[in-house]
């Protein structure tokens, strides 16, 4: 099997679609760091980050909590890799990764306990607010469309 596919700004590159999108993020990251708009700090992860949609997607990911079907024919076998109760040591390793500094990482975990993320799959399944889950539903039922 290959290696996987690396995520960059939430999307997977070398697809048409996605590098040009690639492209665009790109370039508006590179502007708003030139105009002062942005530091090299990640700051306090939350809902309203606008990297959050790139930490869910490493989060959920392979090198997240890898979530994917046991049996590939049966949509009930989700499964994913967590070490429950207290545990945020991904969220924290893909914090550090993004360029948070630990005490930026100590506020994310503790934004993330008063959501109800007390580990990393429930950082997936708790913090997430309603409009993030929305667009998710939505981007998966405009994936299976195109899919038919």
């Amino acid at each position: 099997m290959g290696k996987p596919a690396r995520w960059i700004f939430g999307y997977r590159p070398f697809s048409q679609g996605n590098n040009r999108i690639l492209r665009r993020r790109i370039r508006l990251h590179q502007e708003a760091k030139a105009e002062g708009r942005m530091s090299d700090s990640l700051g306090t992860m939350t809902t309203e980050h606008p990297r959050w949609s790139e930490f869910v997607e490493k989060l959920e990911g392979p090198e997240g909590c890898n979530f994917h079907r046991k049996n590939p024919a049966d949509p009930d076998s989700i499964t994913w890799e967590c070490a429950a109760g207290r545990d945020k040591t991904i969220a924290s390793r893909l914090l550090k990764q993004m360029g948070a500094t630990d005490e930026e990482i100590a506020q994310s975990c503790q934004y993330f306990e008063d959501h109800g993320g007390f580990c990393d799959c429930e950082i997936l399944f708790n913090v997430m607010d309603d409009e993030t889950r929305r667009r998710r539903v939505r981007r998966t039922r405009q994936h299976r469309r195109r899919k038919e």
